[in-house]
């Protein structure tokens, strides 16, 4: 168990570190599933988690150079109440793992607005603790990308907030 924490934690901090630029989104969606994400009942408990977890608050991560009149979307932050008894590193497995498998074809978003993933590229999903709740940081491999999953983190709030969560 402690080898596969390591090459999990491996995978995710080449991508993080842009390993896998130059790769198509879905090669490295079918690189995470194969290594990082467990079948069977584990991904219909991490369905499950991710179609019901409330999202607190979200708010954009912005490069800003105020002299030359810039401004760029970076990421996107969530502060989501994970499900109990989750550690970080296993909601983030969950979250990586559903968007390698929507990118795939093999699940469905979980709505329109699924912010953990984009159909031209791959979202680098990090998850830490943070006061009682989960901060949930998505980086698209793009500007155009990281704006989109910015709109879609928002309207994916929105329609959570107003679903009733069990």
């Amino acid at each position: 168990m402690r080898v596969f924490r390591v090459i999990v934690a491996a995978v995710a901090a080449c991508l993080g570190l842009g390993c896998a630029a130059d790769l198509p989104a879905t090669t490295v969606a079918a690189r995470v599933e194969r290594i990082a994400c467990p079948g069977g009942t584990d991904q219909a408990t991490d369905l499950a988690a991710v179609t019901t977890m409330p999202v607190v608050a979200v708010d954009g991560i912005y490069y800003r150079d105020t002299c030359a009149g810039v401004a760029q979307v970076q990421g996107t932050t969530l502060v989501v109440s994970g499900p109990m008894g989750w550690s970080p590193q296993r909601l983030a497995s969950a979250l990586r793992c559903h968007g390698a498998r929507v990118l795939e074809g093999k699940e469905a978003p979980v709505q329109a607005s699924d912010p953990y993933w984009i159909p031209d590229g791959w979202v680098d999903i990090q998850v830490e603790a943070d006061s009682g709740a989960e901060r949930v940081t998505l980086r698209a491999g793009s500007i155009r990308g990281n704006i989109e999953v910015l709109r879609k983190a928002r309207a994916f709030a929105t329609e959570q907030r107003s679903t009733p969560h069990s």
